[in-house]
């Protein structure tokens, strides 16, 4: 599976508040601050 990077803009359109994510353990920790401050949770994927 390819996995897209996620933009921080884009991330409340494609998941609300109490959903999972899933990005890459290579992203930056302000993707994933930013996720955890819109009350979305990270799954964390493997980067190819």
């Amino acid at each position: 599976m390819r996995q897209l990077p996620v933009l921080k803009a884009a991330t409340p359109a494609v998941a609300g508040p109490h959903e999972k994510l899933l990005i890459g353990r290579d992203a930056h920790k302000s993707v994933v601050s930013g996720l955890i401050l819109s009350g979305i949770e990270p799954v964390w994927g493997e980067p190819q």
